[in-house]
């Protein structure tokens, strides 16, 4: 009898359900509910096994070629204390682990969206006119280590390469000044900024 998954639900967007921590928790049902769920049709015996232990495998690939967290646990729950998960679609399965240290059947595996809370821009804000040498200021995140800020000219939504005033990285605080004075323009300048947590995971961009 393989392991029951609980959550995440298969396809399910985790909008970082510990929206101040990032963190995504896992759940599935305890093997021994599992087991006695199912019945040998020949005798109408129930499976007495229970897990000694289980062992949950997390990938952004569906193969579990290279795994990200591979650990066994002692309980049907699992929130991991030694990293963060890249954002995007990610991949999980948790396997019981007999008296024996026997591996059981896999469970299924599910698919979920990682998706954590961009970074809010405080300063500009849209359509004002601030001076060359104003500061970028934004609501600093959890657990980010350096923040990626941007700034384009010709109102440029695209963020085009040729267009692009100049790109600061590793900035460690919430705000930034550029070294040099930003010119006057009759059009707009757009700006974005996303953070890097310490695992070296970006976080979506800004509204821009």
């Amino acid at each position: 009898t393989p392991v029951q998954l609980l959550t995440p639900e298969h396809d399910a967007d985790v909008a970082a359900p510990n929206i101040d921590t990032s963190e995504v928790t896992f759940s599935w049902e305890d093997y021994f509910d599992s087991a006695q769920a199912v019945t040998w049709s020949e005798t109408g015996e129930t499976n007495p096994e229970a897990a000694l232990n289980y062992r949950i495998q997390i990938d952004d690939n569906q193969t579990f070629s290279s795994t990200l967290e591979d650990v066994r646990v002692d309980q049907p729950t699992y929130t991991s204390a030694s990293r963060l998960y890249p954002e995007g679609q990610l991949y999980w399965r948790v396997q019981a682990i007999d008296a024996a240290g026997r591996g059981l059947a896999w469970s299924e595996t599910r698919a979920f969206v990682k998706q954590s809370p961009a970074a809010v821009p405080l300063f500009p804000i849209d359509d004002e006119a601030v001076s060359g040498t104003a500061a970028f200021r934004w609501e600093p995140q959890p657990f980010n280590s350096e923040y990626q800020l941007e700034v384009y000219k010709n109102d440029d939504t695209t963020f085009s390469s040729t267009n692009r005033l100049f790109q600061a990285s590793q900035v460690k605080s919430a705000a930034y000044a550029w070294d040099q004075p930003i010119p006057a323009s009759g059009q707009a300048y757009v700006w974005r900024v996303r953070g890097k947590d310490s695992f070296g995971n970006w976080m979506p961009w800004s509204t821009t």
